[in-house]
């Protein structure tokens, strides 16, 4: 039996936007996410492209990654 699940896309967009900003004002705290170069590794980008970055701009980093292909 399918379960009918209502979802509000701007309740949604909301919270990943409170959420992305609480990473981008405090990016060394610990979230239920991965970021950084944690997940910058995850992701596969090449190690030179990850040590090009500035510290600062890569414990900020969440991702532009598709999440999809890590299943």
């Amino acid at each position: 039996m399918a379960t009918q699940v209502s979802l509000d896309v701007e309740a949604l967009r909301h919270e990943v936007q409170i959420k992305y900003a609480a990473v981008a004002l405090d990016p060394l705290s610990r979230f239920h996410f991965h970021t950084g170069r944690p997940l910058a590794e995850l992701l596969g980008y090449p190690p030179e492209a990850i040590d090009a970055l500035l510290g600062h701009r890569l414990d900020g980093f969440r991702g532009v990654g598709n999440p999809f292909s890590m299943g």
